[in-house]
């Protein structure tokens, strides 16, 4: 097959040779010629070339097409385009003309190729993607009938759910409606419309949103307006810092890269540098080994320790929010009822690849609060957060400040925090004179083996400014039991105004199809209790799914029966529960209602 494929390309030559008057015996010096070409043992195709000497002249945009850049100067040519002798290039640039083959070969050092951008294979957005920009509506719905037999309470709750969609735009609305002995009530929660932009990945909300301050930021539910990015509306985009690799390879090569012996990335590389972005492995300190196996098959592997953190952004990327508008009260029982007026929100920027800053505020009637963050990846030590932020309420002045390290590996893990709140310390949830932590502290050490297990030991601390106090300590340890499943045992004290222990074991075994066995064992000062549970999760429709949990406390017998059905036009559950000497049955079902294309679905 070899033969004849060479046969066909050398008769291709010839006639074009007939054509353009130029056959003659054996390729000379200013003829054009048409060869198969060959880059690093990479075919790159079928080409014409001119030949000035014996070397082989090709435009620049061809040898660009190749890979090829850091080109030198070439000269123009009688079809006007700019054309480069491939000795200009330099002595580390070979080729060689096989006019039996009727082929060219060229080897180029890997500094004469563009450095190629691999995508992930399977992470990577499609070519041809597209964002729905039809009209479509969905009405979620659901009715759950419960009764308590020793007291006969019944209650009937139905959530509802409505959902327009048209473009850009989408408008929510949620309610949920309860009927009791005492009360029958038709409760609104969220109404809201919002505008997205899926190249900017910005959400635009008119309505209810909810708006957090984090670790020392208040928080809540608001009517007003909301502008945030939402990395959500593109699925492909990863906001945070990958995993970085580059390289070189002179030959069309294979790529593995490995974490332990864990295989993370497998790829074929053209010849020349190449860098793999945005691989995500898990957070923690890692032994890395990239082998690169080249067209001959030899291979060559390096070996490096990485440490990937977490929450860092990549370096570039925008992460914010604002927020504006007036405090729901009541939530979930007054329809219409809303507060003062607020203004919270947080910006966060990756400045590198291991910094991540930012920044908040929250604003209403009585509270200013500003707040600053900063993440680092503590080179192959770990990452550390720090936040510092300060409030002004009632004419006094608070600050709070807070501190995490972590460090993850196969073997080890560690992680210690504090923060700290001074008495005067204020957000849009808190208020100045409330109780609050002057100062708390954890401290967790884990050690990790295949043959003896997970073992974990913490111990935290909460000191009040009033004088309360309350710590816990725990200790716990798992092992994988071969085909027994999976054994869990922790003992836990606490300490400070409520003092208990609590010793807890446990072995679960799952069975494939989201089925799983397990036996529990729960002591504390108050009470024990025993119990065994078999369960299987429904994970697709039409089928079910069923949890059975059997225990006994203080000699009393518990149980929890609890079957669902998910069919074709929605999802059927029952359940009956039995729990200090109370019974309880419910029933319940959910479903929804689509129009999209102009189609209604059930």
């Amino acid at each position: 097959y070899r033969r004849q494929r060479q046969m066909c390309i050398r008769d291709r030559t010839i006639c074009c040779c007939l054509v353009l008057g130029l056959c003659l015996p054996g390729v000379r010096a200013g003829e054009t010629v048409f060869m198969q070409v060959y880059l690093n043992h990479a075919d790159v195709g079928e080409h014409f070339f001119q030949l000035e000497g014996a070397s082989p002249v090709f435009t620049r945009d061809v040898l660009h097409a190749f890979g090829l850049v850091n080109l030198p100067p070439g000269t123009g040519g009688f079809d006007g385009a700019e054309h480069v002798a491939l000795e200009t290039l330099g002595p580390g640039l070979r080729y060689r003309i096989a006019e039996r083959e009727a082929a060219l070969y060229i080897h180029a050092p890997v500094e004469y190729f563009q450095v190629q951008a691999v995508e992930q294979a399977g992470f990577a957005a499609p070519a041809d993607l597209e964002f729905a920009n039809q009209a479509s509506a969905f009405l979620n719905y659901g009715l759950d009938l419960s009764h308590q037999g020793e007291s006969g309470r019944k209650v009937i709750s139905a959530p509802l759910e409505l959902i327009a969609h048209k473009g850009r735009i989408s408008a929510y609305s949620n309610f949920i409606y309860t009927n009791t002995e005492r009360e029958s009530r038709l409760s609104r929660l969220m109404t809201s419309a919002t505008i997205d932009s899926s190249d900017a990945m910005t959400r635009l909300t008119l309505g209810d949103f909810v708006a957090a301050g984090g670790r020392n930021g208040g928080g809540g539910v608001y009517g007003g307006i909301s502008y945030s990015r939402v990395f959500s509306i593109n699925p492909y985009f990863n906001r945070y810092t990958g995993l970085l690799i580059n390289g070189a390879v002179e030959s069309p090569s294979q790529v593995d890269y490995y974490l332990g012996e864990n295989l993370l990335f497998s790829q074929n590389v053209p010849p020349g540098p190449f860098v793999v972005r945005d691989l995500a492995p898990p957070a923690g300190s890692h032994q890395a080994h990239m082998v690169i196996t080249d067209a001959f098959g030899n291979s060559t592997a390096t070996s490096s320790d990485i440490y990937f953190a977490s929450r860092l952004l990549k370096p570039g990327v925008h992460e914010f929010s604002y927020n504006l508008g007036a405090r729901r009260e009541n939530f979930g029982r007054e329809n219409a009822s809303y507060g003062e007026l607020t203004a919270l929100g947080f910006h966060r920027f990756g400045i590198n690849r291991d910094l991540t800053l930012g920044a908040r505020v929250e604003l209403d009637n009585d509270v200013v609060n500003i707040g600053s963050e900063a993440h680092v990846r503590v080179a192959r030590f770990g990452q550390a957060d720090v936040r510092l932020s300060a409030s002004s309420a009632d004419a006094q002045t608070g600050y709070a400040a807070s501190a995490n390290y972590q460090y993850f590996s196969s073997l080890f893990h560690a992680n210690l925090s504090f923060r700290t709140l001074s008495k005067a310390y204020a957000n849009v949830s808190l208020a100045p004179g409330a109780d609050k932590p002057r100062y708390e502290w954890l401290l967790g050490l884990g050690f990790n083996s295949w043959q003896w297990g997970s073992l974990t030991a913490s111990y935290s601390e909460r000191v009040f400014h009033g004088g309360a106090r309350s710590d816990l300590a725990t200790l716990s340890w798992s092992r994988l039991l071969g085909d027994f499943g999976t054994l869990v045992t922790r003992y836990r004290k606490v300490g400070g105004d409520r003092e208990d222990r609590e010793v807890f074991v446990g072995i679960n075994r799952p069975f494939g199809f989201g089925r799983l066995a397990s036996m529990e064992y729960r002591s504390n000062q108050l009470t024990s209790m025993l119990s065994a549970r078999i369960s299987r999760s429904r994970s697709i429709s039409p089928g079910w799914g069923y949890d059975l949990n059997l225990g006994w406390q203080e000699g009393d017998p518990n149980a929890l029966l609890y079957a669902e059905y998910g069919g074709a036009h929605g999802v059927y559950s029952a359940s009956y529960r039995r729990a200090r000497g109370g019974n309880a049955v419910r029933m319940g079902t959910a479903g929804a209602v689509s129009w999209t294309g102009g189609n209604i679905n059930f």
